[in-house]
């Protein structure tokens, strides 16, 4: 089973309707859950991959998140994470 984990809960019901909006059935698979960044609601080494989007930058303790994933992650497991910085000078 696939399991997403979202911190906003109106990326979770967006994301939940873009999946059933092209489901095929490929997405059976998919259960989505709102979580804290700090205390992720999944058992320790249960992820293969983690992909952190605009999740660092938005979270009181990135220390603590980072080792949340961690922890959820299987030895070897990958982890990619995309942010986003707004500078003065960039419009």
């Amino acid at each position: 089973m696939r399991r997403q984990a979202c911190l906003s809960r109106t990326l979770l019901v967006h994301a939940g309707d873009r999946v059933l909006l092209f489901d095929t059935g490929a997405f059976a698979n998919i259960r989505f859950t709102q979580g804290d960044a700090s205390s992720l609601p999944f058992p320790d080494a249960s992820f293969d991959a983690a992909l952190l989007v605009l999740v660092l930058g938005g979270v009181p303790d990135q220390d603590r998140c980072i080792a949340e994933v961690a922890r959820m992650l299987v030895h070897g497991g990958c982890v990619t994470s995309a942010g986003s910085e707004v500078t003065p000078h960039i419009r």
